[in-house]
This record gives structure tokens, sequence and C-alpha cells, in this order.
């Protein structure tokens, strides 16, 4: 009975707020849902998904309840253990600026700096796989 009593309550409010809405438009404000909320937002960021590309080669994957700046940095991390490095402060940067902060382009400068690390990166990758190819 409570259940129903929630359901038909919140589908009067919705029907409620469709007519206001209807006869009202300009006094009551829209509720946007973000179209680019979840992954499909996330698949626009190139040099993110080029890095998660790169980094899924060395085994390391980013859990659920893991941002993408604690990510980086225990990337990072692992990947200084076979002398490689990372930026982890610049990727998740400009990941967040990117993704939230309203930064449409990269400036010149970032550009290339995620291009050398990116290059880097995926050579370090082919190496590391290569390595390991042969010592299996």
């Amino acid at each position: 009975q409570v259940a129903l009593g929630v359901t038909l309550l919140g589908s009067m409010v919705a029907l409620a707020y469709r007519l206001l809405l209807w006869m009202f438009p300009k006094w009551i404000p829209k509720i946007r849902l973000r179209p680019t909320f979840g992954r499909s937002s996330l698949s626009k960021i190139d040099f993110y998904n080029r890095a998660i590309k790169q980094l899924q080669r060395f085994g390391l994957q980013r859990r659920p309840a893991q941002t993408q700046q604690e990510f980086f940095h225990v990337a990072s991390e692992r990947l200084a253990e076979y002398a490689i490095r990372l930026d982890a402060n610049l990727f998740s940067r400009l990941f967040y600026d990117r993704r939230f902060g309203g930064l449409t382009e990269l400036s010149r400068a970032d550009q290339a700096s995620v291009d050398s690390a990116l290059a880097s990166l995926e050579s370090e990758a082919a190496k590391w796989k290569n390595k390991n190819a042969n010592a299996g």
C-alpha cells in the first residue's frame, strides 16, 4: 500500500509539473538531464581514451570506485617500477578540464605535451609487450 501511494504521489507530482510547464513555460525552469552523463561523454575525450588503451596494455584497469585522478596516479606509480614516466597530474588536470570545466579544445602546448606523453607511452607499451612475449 505504501509503495502504491508513493508511486501515485510521484506520478501526480510529475503530471502537475508537466501541466505547469505547459501552461507557464517561462515561469517554470526546465529540468535538463545532461545528455553527456555517463560513458558517452568519456568517448569524446580522445587523449583519455588513448591513454586508457595503452595503460590496459600494461594490465592497468581503472576500478569503478576509482576517480580518473586516482587511477592516473596509481598507474604512474606502477609504471615507475618499469622506469616508465607518466605525468599523472597533466592527464588528470586535462581530463577534468575537458570533462567538467568546459574546455572544448586543448591549447597547443597542452596538446603537444599530451601527444609527446602518449607517443612515449605507446612506444613503451609496444616494447613491454614484445619483452613479455619473448619471455613467455
